[in-house]
């Protein structure tokens, strides 16, 4: 078995130049032997979850089928991006990580691995008479063995990149992907800086693991976790459209390079804020808690709790069952007479929609404070991109 370093060190030197110009000191190449068979034989050296990649198991079959009927009739297939000798929290007991290319990667593996078989109208176009809709990779081996070692010897291009900067690496996943459906919360933690990694430290808490009933696809806890971060940063209310999100995150890279120490420990200060709502929420909800079952109530507890301050000992799970049994019971009575309805309440569900809206949020954490406290929690909406040097000190907000 040949060893996957061996790369043709001469085949990408005018590449080498020009990400030398674009990014500094590292290289790049491409990979000599990267067969289907190559890859799945040494995919225990490659990494393929990178703390800035998505998630697994993003394809549908259909495209995961597609793929392996276009190797399987010559298509062309997009090149992979591996890094080698990767420094990556995740990663650093491989040989390779995955840049770019995990879904197909996974792909190729998971047919290879008998997960799924050629889709039912599959066609072998230099042969329609070959029958092979529906075969898995073993039966294929059987039926069709020309067929399958053809497979196995596609050779896929890889290039392959060394640098001891993971920022570029970050840097160069994020354009790779920009024609990619990234969700926004997969785009920030490939950003770099200070706060993705937090944000990726607050997900693995064991409110989200154990508590929130709703699946994490799609960087969804890492949404609701940037979320969090920036109201500590905010000091409570602010709008957490994607924009302002992506600005929190950027602000705090920006920080980082000019100010490093003084920036991991500020972004540090916020986590730590973060997590002790987390623990207090942990302490009220029960496994797969039902009341948590939308992001939306999920980040209107958050706020509860944070502004609750020294008050959150009344914060008993009874009393926010009892205010959901009022919201069901007042859309029951609107149903029959809206003018008898807590017209509050029916508010208060007309803006779940609003995820992201400070006003909406502002307007819902009153109702439900009123409902759970006794009074309405009444707190400002902070500027959602001012310096938090200058809204800690005590700038005008609105």
């Amino acid at each position: 078995m040949g060893d996957l370093r061996k790369v043709d060190k001469n085949a990408a030197a005018e590449d080498n130049e020009m990400m030398r110009n674009a990014y500094g000191a590292f290289s790049i190449s491409m990979m000599s032997q990267s067969t289907t068979l190559m890859l799945y034989l040494e995919k225990n050296k490659i990494c393929t979850n990178p703390t800035y990649q998505r998630y697994s198991d993003i394809w549908s079959i259909n495209k995961k089928q597609l793929l392996i009927d276009s190797i399987l009739n010559g298509f062309d297939i997009p090149k992979l991006y591996f890094i080698e000798s990767p420094t990556d929290e995740n990663c650093k007991r491989n040989r390779y990580a995955v840049i770019d290319g995990k879904q197909r990667l996974e792909a190729i593996w998971g047919f290879m691995s008998g997960n799924f078989p050629l889709a039912d109208d599959f066609l072998y176009r230099e042969d329609p008479d070959v029958e092979a809709r529906g075969l898995s990779y073993n039966e294929l081996a059987q039926k069709y063995p020309r067929l399958k070692a053809k497979f196995d010897g596609h050779a896929l291009s890889v290039v392959v990149i060394k640098t001891d900067d993971m920022e570029v690496v970050e840097e160069m996943f994020s354009r790779l992907n920009e024609g990619e459906p990234l969700s926004a919360s997969e785009k920030r933690n490939a950003m770099g800086g200070p706060i993705p990694p937090l944000v990726r430290e607050l997900a693995k808490h064991k409110y989200f693991k154990s508590t929130v009933p709703f699946m994490d696809r799609r960087g969804r806890y890492w949404e609701v976790a940037t979320k969090y971060l920036f109201f500590e940063e905010r000091g409570g209310i602010a709008d957490t459209k994607r924009e302002y999100l992506d600005k929190f995150v950027q602000r705090w890279k920006d920080r980082e390079r000019k100010r490093r120490e003084e920036a991991q420990s500020s972004a540090w200060r916020l986590y730590e804020s973060s997590n002790a709502v987390l623990d207090k929420l942990y302490d009220i909800f029960g496994e797969g808690d039902p009341l948590l079952r939308s992001v939306g109530m999920a980040i209107l507890y958050y706020l509860l709790v944070r502004e609750a301050g020294a008050r959150e000992g009344v914060i008993a799970r009874e009393r926010l069952v009892g205010f959901e049994s009022k919201r069901k019971r007042n859309r029951q009575v609107a149903k029959k007479d809206v003018a008898e309805a807590d017209w509050a309440l029916l508010e208060f569900d007309r803006l779940s929609q609003s995820l992201n809206d400070a006003s909406a949020l502002k307007f819902r954490l009153e109702v439900i404070s009123r409902h759970v406290l006794g009074e309405g929690i009444e707190t400002k909406i902070a500027d959602p991109v001012k310096e938090p040097d200058a809204l800690w000190a005590g700038g005008d907000q609105e």
